[in-house]
């Protein structure tokens, strides 16, 4: 009997929690909404889009390595600057407002 009761009190407990995650859930969700419905989302969305065109949107939202003075991406960076013939980094980057 005492089993039975702790189980059903743990339970109702695991409902109440599982109802506040799902509301909770539903707010996130409108607040994410909103935020995207908002002229700031949209401007930096194409923003991004002219920035780096053929680009797919990922989870990293980390930013990028910024230059060093004088235009030059760090030669340790695997990756290649867009336009770069030889990826090796030593080109200078366009100037122009980050």
């Amino acid at each position: 009997m005492r089993v039975n009761a702790e189980l059903r009190a743990e339970a109702v407990r695991l409902r109440r929690r599982v109802k506040l995650l799902n509301d909770r859930l539903g707010e996130y969700r409108e607040a994410i909404a909103r935020i995207r419905r908002s002229r700031a989302w949209r401007v930096i969305t194409a923003y991004r889009r002219v920035r780096h065109p053929g680009r797919r949107p990922t989870a990293d939202l980390s930013p990028a390595p910024a230059p060093l003075p004088g235009g030059t991406v760090p030669a340790a960076i695997s990756r290649t600057v867009a336009g770069s013939p030889s990826g090796d980094g030593s080109e200078r980057l366009p100037q122009g407002h980050a």
